[in-house]
């Protein structure tokens, strides 16, 4: 039974294009000899394979090699240096059948590549190893944390009664225990690194934002069980305006945050004139706006 199922499992994984980690140190040779992409210097860090493509996390960048055609001799070997990554997330493996973790890379290029995605064997690869490489090479040098920010150890909501219940119904957040978060994401499950610092947390429903000394994290709990969870960074320097508002007057008693960034950012198609006219498309802010 246990080879069935096993043969099973490895039927789904192939189909869902589920990819598993390989041996960083065979794939350093394979390409630096077979293929000679890498230079002297790059290393591998971590290395998966899905069917015959392979995607490779070096110390330099993110080398995505693509075997195209039913004889595998057209070979295309994509480079993304770790300068254009502008957010990514990791997302683990839901309940019952859902086998596979995954991984979202957002870049600033445009077309089909603002965006990379693979799933991965959720038995076969370590997928807080890829968090922890691309934290390590996205985001920067190491900051201390701002004096004055209150990192106070939790916060009880002012507005109780119905305008609490109100704030629930609209995923209102509020704040929450900004030292208990950094001493637990440290750890269980390691999304920090050692010398970073949660300065603010916040929590509506199930969902979690922190603010830390390197970035904007969301963590965000899917499916009825909620063992699904993707955790979206976006570092600091990436972003390239933000906006506060206050609370208005009478039942509007939320302020807001808005964050712009570069992701994903279409802007639009002008209508045209003639025979047949096609009405103006506006512009939308899929990821650029949070």
């Amino acid at each position: 039974m246990d080879k069935k199922q096993s043969r099973l499992g490895s039927a789904l994984d192939w189909m869902a294009d589920n990819a598993m980690q390989v041996d960083a140190r065979s794939v350093e040779d394979q390409f630096k000899t077979t293929f000679p992409i890498l230079l002297s210097d790059e290393k591998v860090e971590l290395a998966f394979k899905s069917g015959r493509d392979t995607k490779i996390f070096t110390n330099r960048r993110v080398l995505l090699v693509n075997v195209k055609g039913i004889t595998g001799k057209k070979i295309e070997f994509l480079t993304v240096p770790y300068s254009s990554i502008h957010g990514f997330y990791v997302q683990t493996a839901g309940a019952i059948l859902d086998r596979s973790s995954e991984l979202r890379i957002f870049t600033n290029m445009w077309g089909s590549l603002y965006r990379i995605d693979q799933d991965f064997r959720s038995s076969k690869a370590n997928l807080w190893g890829i968090q922890k490489v691309l934290c390590n090479h996205v985001l920067g040098e190491d900051k201390d944390p701002l004096p004055d920010v209150d990192r106070f150890e939790g916060l009880k909501d002012s507005n109780g009664g119905i305008f609490g219940l109100i704030s629930g119904l609209r995923y209102n957040e509020r704040p929450i225990d900004a030292v208990m978060m950094d001493r637990v994401l440290h750890h269980d499950p390691p999304i920090l690194q050692g010398s970073e610092v949660v300065e603010m947390a916040f929590q509506g429903h199930r969902d979690v934002t922190l603010f830390t000394t390197k970035r904007l994290i969301t963590i965000d709990k899917k499916g009825l069980f909620g063992k699904k969870i993707e955790y979206f960074s976006i570092p600091w320097h990436k972003f390239v305006a933000f906006g506060v508002r206050s609370a208005g007057w009478m039942i509007d008693f939320d302020t807001e945050v808005v964050l712009h960034t570069e992701l994903n950012f279409y802007p639009g198609e002008a209508a045209t004139e003639g025979e047949n006219p096609k009405p103006a498309i506006p512009a939308r802010p899929e990821e650029s706006c949070l």
